[in-house]
């Protein structure tokens, strides 16, 4: 059996409340989080020989989901208009994308077969900032 899982993009919409201490500003965001989840399975047994396993069989699934993103960072004015920032980002809540697939061995019997997938992604981000007024 082999699994592939992968996301083709994850975009947040996310509000920042902070506190500023003179040149520094600590801050929490908060949001939705938005990602397509691509998810496949195949399977194959070869037990009994080749002409009395099951061929390959595959199953895929592909869902655009809607979650949550959460995290805090911290972000210092050094100099002028210029700042930089290094947060931590946490989105989930994305559900589960996956299903149910029938093998059929050669020998006729067949399994019914249940796979998922569940994303959650966690990243560290550093910035650097030009502020235009």
């Amino acid at each position: 059996m082999t699994d592939h899982a992968s996301a083709d993009w994850l975009a947040t919409v996310r509000g920042r409340i902070g506190y500023a201490a003179d040149r520094l500003l600590f801050y929490a965001t908060g949001g939705a989080a938005f990602t397509r989840i691509n998810f496949s399975q195949s399977y194959s047994d070869i037990f009994g020989g080749p002409l009395l396993g099951t061929p390959l069989t595959a199953f895929s699934a592909s869902s655009t989901r809607t979650g949550y993103a959460v995290g805090a960072g911290v972000e210092y004015a050094f100099a002028g208009n210029w700042s930089a920032r290094g947060d931590y980002l946490f989105a989930g809540g994305f559900g589960e994308v996956g299903g149910s697939y029938l093998a059929v061995a050669g020998t006729g019997n067949a399994d019914v077969h249940s796979a998922s997938v569940k994303l959650d992604v966690q990243m560290v981000r550093l910035g650097l900032n030009y502020r235009f007024y």
